[in-house]
């Protein structure tokens, strides 16, 4: 945007040089990008940030430069508003508002016997200044307000008007029209227009037709000032391929006080340079601004900034920016917000607005003394400690995309929970977010694989979405995949297979010292059947590991090759875990080993059995591992045949042949009367 440094002076005493007034301004947020010297005046080329449309205008600047160099603003509020004596016009209208929620507010005021001719010289050095051409003092009049004040203005041919009558209202579908700058348009119901009883006679909020424009044959015209719905004259602006001053202004949001002011500063104007009688104001819609008060602290500024601001100071600065401020109680502020200020709306951001007026530059650099407090929140070591598990057990991290395809993910939904769809994707691949990592996993694995990579072992950990009732649930998974060669096999041949899977959830989750780690066999469809398990934490499920269906993995393009997933809720692990270290005392006494094989129904599981064996006679044995399952030759059908490793060691002192022996025996014959078992 650009700024007269001259035009600037008018409303406030500056004494310090352009290029001093541009680093002061820039330093408080509003950036000087430029300065360019034109004639005997200098135009600075301003940043504005969204937020910030009271900026749109040379008062918002004005006010700006009051603010950080605590200067007095100067503004003759009499040229700033029509009293009931300055109502000469006699000339009437109708004015029609159908669509509050598109324009909540529109003025109107006839202004009679104009005399349209070239403008005075500080007039268009003023609206050239500003980068525009001078065309005739009304409409050079209607452009001053728009940029002294920030609220677009349009003036009307009266004369024009079908029937005396202007409506605002939704365009016809296919509606055209012809614009002052010779475009034609052709409108839908979805943009607004200003019309006579006939036609339409403007696109609200962007540009008036060619059928009413003020001419040098005008005598009467029709001055407008509304507000506009910002959304409404973005999406039209950008359906018609048109940009203005004006539209720049609606789409970021005016002042609806300014609405009544500009009309009040064009209309004063008018009638001093172009000798207008004006009627009395037409007012449609509602015009009251919404007011915001805010509750803030000294104490919650002072620990926010690092620093102790006088409450002075902070009570100037709150009113050099307009805010109105009391102290309820000691060191309370309740500070009133101007309904320009759209962009405070909570604590934080009044604390912004201190800090760039009081200046960062007196903000001390040096770091503040570290007392106490851990550096990392538990979730985070928790996440860093999983990092180094998979990376020690050989896998390699993968991060893909929150979203995907809506067939993909239901295909995919093993939890069957409700999926939360986008309502406006931008492709086919983003129709939901995902309600688990896998499937995107699994695309990864198989560009990996199809690109000859014969050894893939990745993890991610990441969130899923889904819907749960009336909430919005977010959780953080690990999820796994395998598939391909074990690049750490000595000889290179030897392939993943369900029980590498099983070993690495077993890795990571013993970090936690979670106990009471079960496994138990799932029916999921996307898993083969006999290769799945779901994973029990206290009983309770926090997951599933298994082995691909053959038709899952090949839609997606890999054949030939088994792959292997896991998927760990670690919310459910944070709640166990336990990161703090314990060591034990290294055993003073030998430990003895024994081996066991029996057959059993093949539908009993191995780990029900070692947790028997182990509860048993728990102070005795200290471990039991499962080393071999078999099927096949020598073992009967619907059988299994189960090999265990059990440890024997007694702490207080050293174990017998004989006593080992004992409970070996022991355990045997427990086996074959709990789980019917024939020892081999």
């Amino acid at each position: 945007m650009r700024i007269s440094y001259n035009w600037l002076k008018e409303y406030i005493d500056i004494k310090i040089k352009p290029e001093e007034l541009a680093d002061n301004l820039t330093m408080a947020g509003l950036e000087v990008t430029s300065l360019a010297k034109v004639n005997n005046d200098v135009i600075f080329e301003m940043e504005i940030t969204p937020n910030r449309p009271d900026w749109l205008s040379i008062i918002g600047i004005a006010k700006e430069v009051s603010a950080v160099l605590s200067k007095k603003i100067n503004i003759k509020r009499s040229a700033y508003f029509v009293s009931a004596k300055d109502e000469t016009g006699n000339k009437k209208t109708t004015v029609e508002l159908y669509d509050e929620d598109l324009c909540p507010l529109y003025t109107a005021r006839i202004i009679e016997s104009v005399q349209i001719g070239p403008s005075p010289k500080w007039l268009r050095d003023r609206i050239e200044s500003m980068g525009l051409r001078s065309i005739n003092n009304v409409v050079d009049i209607t452009n001053f307000c728009l940029f002294e004040l920030g609220q677009p203005l349009h003036a009307f041919d009266f004369d024009k008007l079908s029937k005396n009558t202007l409506i605002v209202r939704r365009a016809k579908n296919e509606e055209s029209i012809e614009l002052i700058d010779g475009s034609s348009k052709t409108l839908t119901t979805d943009n607004l227009v200003i019309a006579d009883n006939d036609k339409p006679i403007a696109v609200a909020g962007i540009m008036g037709a060619k059928n009413t424009e003020v001419t040098e044959k005008t005598k009467n015209i029709l001055l407008e000032s509304a507000y506009f719905n910002p959304l409404s004259v973005r999406r039209t602006s950008r359906k018609i391929g048109i940009s203005s001053e004006s539209s720049y202004r609606f789409e970021r949001g005016v002042y609806i006080e300014n609405v009544f002011r500009a009309q009040d500063r064009a209309t004063l104007l008018i009638r001093d340079i172009c000798g207008g009688k004006p009627s009395k104001l037409i007012i449609k819609g509602k015009s009251q601004a919404q007011k915001n008060t805010i509750t803030i602290t000294k104490k919650y500024i002072d620990d926010t900034l690092g620093i102790d601001i006088k409450k002075a100071t902070i009570k100037k600065i709150f009113n050099s920016l307009e805010c109105t401020v009391k102290e309820k109680k000691r060191s309370v502020f309740i500070v009133a917000i101007p309904a320009f200020r759209k962009d405070l709306s909570q604590p934080v951001d009044l604390i912004e607005e201190i800090v760039r007026i009081y200046g960062y530059h007196n903000i001390p650099d040096d770091i503040p003394k570290l007392v106490g407090g851990e550096r990392k929140e538990f979730r985070r070591k928790c996440i860093e400690k999983i990092q180094n598990v998979a990376i020690g057990c050989g896998l390699n991290e993968a991060i893909t995309y929150s979203m995907l395809e809506k067939n993909v993910a239901e295909k995919f939904n093993y939890t069957n929970v409700e999926i939360i769809s986008i309502f406006n994707p931008l492709s086919k691949q983003n129709e939901c977010m995902r309600t688990t990592v896998l499937p995107l996993l699994l695309k990864s694995v198989s560009y990996n694989l199809n690109r000859q990579n014969q050894s893939v072992a990745l993890y991610e950990i990441g969130n899923i979405y889904y819907k749960l009732g009336d909430k919005f649930v977010e959780k953080t998974v690990l999820s796994i995949a395998l598939a391909g060669f074990k690049s750490y096999s000595w000889d290179g041949n030897k392939k993943f297979n369900y029980y590498d899977l099983k070993g690495i959830v077993e890795a990571v989750l013993k970090q936690f010292s979670v106990n009471n780690i079960t496994f138990e066999p799932s029916v999921h469809t996307i898993f083969m059947a006999n290769s799945q398990a779901d994973v029990l934490l206290e009983g309770k499920k926090i997951g599933v590991l298994g082995t691909f269906s053959k038709e899952l993995i090949k839609s997606f393009d890999i054949d030939n090759e088994d792959v292997y997933i896991a998927e760990i809720d670690l919310e459910s692990v944070f709640k166990y875990a336990v990161l703090d270290n314990k060591f034990k005392e290294i055993p003073k006494f030998p430990y003895v080993q024994r081996d066991i094989s029996i057959i059993v129904d093949e539908k009993i599981l191995a780990n029900s059995i070692a947790s028997f064996i182990k509860k048993r006679e728990s102070k005795l044995i200290q471990k039991v591992e499962i080393i071999d399952i078999y099927k096949g030759e020598q073992i009967p059908a619907n059988k299994q045949s189960l090999a265990f490793s059990i440890t024997y060691q007694d702490t207080g002192k050293t174990l017998t042949d004989g006593e080992v022996s004992k409970l070996h025996e022991s355990v045997k014959t427990s086996l074959m009367k709990e789980f019917s078992a024939q020892i081999r």
